[in-house]
């Protein structure tokens, strides 16, 4: 284990991938929804936390290659297997078949959506969990480079982008429009990255700002969830590029990965740097592999005994 490591991110990310697994196996509700809220934002907000600026385009193409294998490589792996059991266990090795099956397949996957969704008429199914992968590495490219290129004029691009994602509501190849929804919570990890030391420096005041912004981000991401289930409006969910009320529901995302990640902070120092949660934190992606694949290997089965 690296002494540098952030336990309390490691903390945060743990309860995060929990919540993944435990939102992938409960029924509709407000339980399901309550999860929905935060979860999946919630890691792009801790990448951001981790994440390092590049001063020019050379370092830019390094970040971009180390972040390929870091998230499209797995992502490419995980849904290779996936569709190569699939295959096998349908058992119809006819070309007609074999054809039809490797073009949904492929559609599938430069679509990188959590649901299904129609394009030009016809529906292609979702890759499940996978989405996040390369939405995130879009999300943390695009903002490296908005950074190389206007390094002074970012950050009104990331609100741009927001703002493109709600209008626009379509569905571009390789999750790029989730990456765009996603441009906004790494830079609110930066934003948070960057005023904590000054915030932990507060020892004399009755309550220091960071327990102001924990307050606060807590109780608008509650209030806004209650807002959120009155309403019509479908549920936030990325996976669904379902974003709730307008801007509202992005911000409750953001407050709510907020509130969890300073409460975790607060914890830090209470917990074992190699406990549960932060154990779960660091292995993260491999939970990540384990539930995607055991998710797809259910439905799979599920499949072959209907075929029977």
């Amino acid at each position: 284990m690296k002494k540098n490591r952030m336990t309390y991110l490691d903390m945060a990310k743990g309860i995060g991938i929990l919540l993944m697994i435990v939102g992938h196996t409960i029924s509709l509700g407000w339980q399901k929804d309550l999860i929905y809220s935060f979860h999946m934002p919630l890691f792009f907000v801790c990448s951001g936390m981790t994440m390092t600026w590049s001063n020019h385009w050379l370092e830019w193409r390094e970040a971009a290659k180390k972040s390929t294998k870091r998230l499209l490589l797995p992502a490419l792996v995980l849904f290779m297997v996936m569709t190569l059991w699939t295959y096998l266990v349908e058992g119809q090795f006819d070309a007609a078949y074999t054809k039809d099956f490797a073009l949904n397949r492929l559609a599938s996957l430069l679509l990188a959506s959590g649901s299904d969704v129609m394009v030009f008429g016809k529906e292609v199914a979702a890759i499940g969990l996978l989405w996040f992968l390369p939405a995130l590495f879009f999300a943390r490219l695009l903002l490296d480079a908005l950074h190389v290129l206007m390094p002074k004029k970012w950050e009104s691009l990331v609100i741009l982008a927001w703002a493109l994602v709600l209008t626009l509501r379509l569905s571009l190849p390789l999750a790029l429009d989730l990456g765009l929804a996603g441009i906004g919570f790494v830079d609110i990890g930066i934003w948070l990255r960057e005023r904590l030391p000054q915030w932990e420096q507060e020892e004399k005041k009755k309550i220091a700002t960071g327990d102001k912004v924990l307050i606060g981000a807590g109780i608008f991401w509650f209030l806004a969830f209650l807002l959120q289930e009155k309403s019509a409006v479908p549920a936030f969910d990325m996976a669904k590029r379902d974003y709730g009320i307008t801007f509202l529901g992005l911000a409750m995302a953001a407050c709510g990965s907020l509130s969890l990640i300073l409460l975790c902070r607060k914890l830090e120092k209470y917990v074992r740097a190699d406990g549960f949660l932060a154990t779960c934190g660091r292995y993260s992606m491999l939970l990540l592999s384990i539930h995607y694949l055991a998710i797809c290997l259910i439905c799979i089965m599920d499949l072959f005994f209907l075929w029977e």
